[in-house]
């Protein structure tokens, strides 16, 4: 995790009662190290989770790059995630080809991090279609809201807040 971008009071909230709070900040800074952690835990792969949420968490598009470069020690077993969020970038369909020449291999939308609605290109947010589009084409895509969202079914039942209802 790429800590000098975090906002304090997120910090604060990851650290909170966490007693391996150390081996996190090694891990997050030495992928060799977090890969001796898998090998002893006798786990193959991991993906690593990273999206652009400058107003909750304080992710700029430039944890891309960070995940992008922490992966590539070990693209085979490190799974880079990034993210793309519309109005953080020019052209947010050109951010997802940017992200997969990267080395980018799926995109993680996350609505309450990144305050948006994962349909609102429903309702006129070309950023955000144009995101889905080109994930669509060219690579998985990760959504976390309280119902299952996957890409190629987009619906109006699939809003987050409708599962609240």
């Amino acid at each position: 995790m790429p800590y000098h971008m975090v906002k304090p009071s997120a910090l604060d909230l990851i650290k909170q009662g966490r007693k391996d709070y150390a081996d996190v900040e090694r891990y997050s800074a030495d992928p060799r190290a977090f890969l001796a952690f898998l090998d002893a835990l006798g786990v193959e792969r991991a993906g690593l989770i990273n999206y652009v949420a400058p107003k909750i968490i304080g992710f700029t598009p430039e944890v891309n790059d960070w995940s992008a470069k922490y992966c590539s020690v070990a693209p085979d077993r490190l799974i880079a995630f990034g993210g793309v969020l519309p109005g953080t970038v020019p052209d947010p369909g050109a951010e997802v080809d940017r992200l997969l020449k990267l080395g980018i291999r799926a995109i993680k939308m996350h609505p309450s991090h990144q305050v948006l609605s994962p349909n609102d290109y429903m309702d006129g947010n070309r950023g955000l279609a144009a995101v889905y589009e080109r994930a669509q084409a060219k690579q998985p895509a990760d959504h976390d809201s309280h119902r299952d969202f996957h890409l190629p079914r987009r619906e109006k039942s699939a809003r987050a807040t409708d599962a609240l209802r």
